[in-house]
């Protein structure tokens, strides 16, 4: 929805805002101040995003801490084995293949990889073609010795990011979500870290009244113009920069 058409459609509630504000004021005059009674109607169509906000700092300063239970082992060196492709990125093969082309990447988007990790990393990447229908997803080693690679079907590496999801729960209409990442050991076979994860949603019926009186909303699926936590917060990236130290990852 065009903004030049939101803006009269909240100028206009605006001015029905100020009439209820002059009835209230005349019914509640010694228990509200002025000011504070028109921010109260004015704020009224977006009181749960407020509260959305506020539900969601709260839980960013005080609850959301990553959890570090024991750092991960290195050697002589001060180098780790191996990180799994679920803490690294997508590569196309080509990229993969052209070893000038991999080195260049992989010192563009992890500089102290190689002073970081002794044995490999594993990348995410793709063989075959969606034109010929023979694309697969596959897993790819690249050693740091050579930056030669291997292709595997499935993770050996050491680290790896673990997704749990826990199921929703609800606070005054809105939806809760608290699921958490954990970087798991496999070799000794135990968490090493978690960082939780939490997502809160507006309530419907504002969204509604938000989407069919004011017209707030964007795109041709009418999703919300305003949201102010339903992409939610984690801490992994600070969980991972404790336990790897690796820029980038």
């Amino acid at each position: 929805m065009s903004g030049l058409i939101i803006l009269p459609i909240f100028i206009f509630y605006v001015v029905v805002a100020f009439f209820v504000f002059k009835l209230l004021l005349s019914m509640f005059r010694k228990k509200f101040s002025n000011i504070l009674l028109l921010i109260l109607v004015i704020l009224l169509p977006f009181w749960d995003l407020l509260f959305q906000f506020g539900i969601r700092s709260f839980y960013q300063v005080f609850l959301l801490n990553p959890i570090v239970y024991e750092m991960p082992q290195k050697d002589k060196d001060g180098k780790i084995e191996s990180i799994g492709d679920s803490l690294t990125f997508y590569l196309s093969m080509k990229n993969i293949i052209d070893k000038e082309k991999l080195v260049y990447r992989l010192n563009r988007i992890y500089p102290n990889l190689k002073e970081k990790v002794s044995d490999y990393i594993e990348l995410n990447s793709m063989t075959g073609s969606y034109e010929n229908k023979t694309n697969k997803d596959v897993i790819v080693k690249i050693f740091m010795l050579n930056n030669s690679y291997e292709i595997i079907d499935k993770t050996e590496a050491r680290y790896i990011k673990k997704s749990v999801d826990n199921p929703s729960s609800s606070l005054l209409g809105f939806k809760i979500r608290k699921d958490e990442y954990q970087i798991y050991d496999t070799k000794l076979n135990k968490v090493i870290g978690s960082a939780p994860l939490f997502v809160i949603g507006t309530v419907p019926f504002m969204e509604y009244i938000r989407r069919e009186y004011f017209l707030m909303y964007v795109g041709p699926n009418q999703n919300e113009l305003f949201n102010v936590g339903g992409a939610g917060y984690a801490s992994y990236d600070e969980l991972v920069k404790i336990l790897f130290d690796i820029e980038g990852l």
